[in-house]
């Protein structure tokens, strides 16, 4: 898998989503509900995503831009676009288009509402965790700031700009909305190997 090629499309969206926010958007705090694991099993499609940010108040007027958020909404959709996981007991697959981009065993923290992943470049950038909960029966991954930090050092290509980024941006929150999914490709992913 050519892993360089999926992150340079991401790290340029995950650094305007940090310098380039054009308000102040609330973001959401940790949800703790947790998600059962026999409830995160099967199929799941990208259906939509969401981003916000809070900028510090000293930066705001120097970082906003007209319709820059509405621009990059429209940019997290496209690279998330066509995406799929499959999750099995011991493993999550990741599809785009139809065809399996790479999978990872994953395992859930005590209280099930954190991912963490063997794969940290499953879904094609870094992120060795994801939070999840579910919103209106739709499955929601998440990164928060400090996630985005981390997929930017791991990354390097900003390395001069990173303490910037840590000063302009209070919080951020970047969403990944799933929908139930029953492809019949699924069934030949369970039918692959023991589970654990």
């Amino acid at each position: 898998m050519n892993t360089k090629k999926y992150t340079n499309r991401l790290i340029p969206l995950f650094l305007a989503c940090g310098l380039l926010a054009c308000e102040e958007d609330n973001v959401p705090h940790i949800d703790t509900t947790g998600v059962a694991m026999e409830n995160l099993r099967g199929g799941w499609k990208v259906s939509d995503t969401e981003t916000y940010v809070n900028v510090a108040t000293q930066y705001q007027a120097q970082v906003s831009m007209h319709s820059l958020r509405e621009k990059l909404d429209d940019a997290f959709s496209e690279k998330a676009s066509g995406g799929a996981l499959y999750f099995r007991k011991d493993k999550v697959f990741y599809l785009n288009e139809g065809f399996v981009k790479d999978s990872s065993k994953y395992s859930m923290d005590e209280n099930n509402y954190i991912i963490h992943y063997e794969n940290p470049y499953l879904i094609g950038f870094y992120a060795p965790l994801m939070y999840v909960k579910t919103v209106n029966n739709q499955l929601v991954l998440y990164l928060r700031k400090s996630e985005t930090m981390d997929l930017l050092d791991e990354d390097g290509s900003f390395n001069g700009w990173m303490s910037l980024i840590d000063n302009v941006v209070d919080d951020a929150q970047c969403e990944i909305y799933l929908s139930r999914d029953d492809d019949e490709f699924y069934d030949v992913l369970e039918a692959m190997g023991p589970q654990e």
